[in-house]
């Protein structure tokens, strides 16, 4: 893992949550929404499992994203479940 990677990972993850942002503003239909939001999940577990095996890449800005980007995807899979209803 380099710190191209890294930074391949969090373009990945900061496309993936303002997508969601924007689908959700526009009211996508709902599967759409959530098909956004699991691809800015995955990017952000995918950018823990990096950091996890590489450490000496974890510099505070990166971290400090790391923190943000998990409170943002934490509010889209929140309104990604309202979204969804009782049927899931």
């Amino acid at each position: 893992m380099t710190a191209s990677d890294i930074d391949q990972i969090l373009d990945v993850l900061t496309e993936a949550i303002n997508d969601a942002k924007l689908f959700a503003e526009r009211r996508v239909p709902s599967w759409q929404f959530v098909e956004v939001v699991q691809g800015a999940r995955e990017a952000h577990d995918a950018l823990c499992r990096a950091l996890v095996r590489t450490p000496s890449l974890a510099t505070r800005e990166i971290l400090d994203l790391k923190v943000t980007s998990a409170h943002a995807v934490a509010r889209l899979e929140a309104i990604a479940t309202r979204r969804a209803g009782p049927h899931q």
